[in-house]
Order: C-alpha cells, then sequence, then structure tokens
C-alpha cells in the first residue's frame, strides 16, 4: 500500500518530496517506512498529549530521485 502511495504521489501528482508523521511507540511503522525508504528528518517533541502522557512524532521524508533510485523494473511508472 505504502508503494502504490508513492508511485501515485510521485506518478501520476508530479510531487517531489512525500512525508509524514509518526508516533516513536509505532515501531512497526517506522521499520515500514524505512523499509519503502522514508528517511527520519527529525522528531516534534511532546508533540501530542495521550492521557496524562506527551508522545514524541517522527518526521520521515523520501524524495522523488530516492524514489527513481530504489524502485525496480517491474515497479509501476
Amino acid at each position: 500500500m505504502v508503494q502504490q502511495v508513492l508511485a501515485f504521489g510521485f506518478g501520476d501528482l508530479a510531487l517531489n518530496r512525500i512525508g509524514l508523521g509518526v508516533f516513536e511507540s509505532n515501531e512497526a511503522a517506522i521499520r515500514c517506512y524505512s523499509k519503502t525508504g522514508f528517511r527520519r528528518e527529525g522528531t516534534l517533541r511532546e508533540s501530542a498529549r495521550v492521557g496524562e502522557v506527551y508522545w514524541n512524532c517522527h518526521i520521515m521524508s523520501m524524495l522523488r530521485r530516492e524514489w527513481r533510485q530504489n524502485r525496480t523494473d517491474h515497479d509501476p511508472i
């Protein structure tokens, strides 16, 4: 699904950058995004309050040229 979003964003919409935010406790999502080629840019410290606790949010992104470099011949677009 992440690959399809990237293909749509970079291919159909001709975006140069796609970014996202993910809470640092969501390790499965961070692994997924990293394997897809997203890079961590920084952290918004204590950016969301959940109950009585504040959560950090990692900012990740990918550039079109990085997406092109990571694609294989059978990938769309």
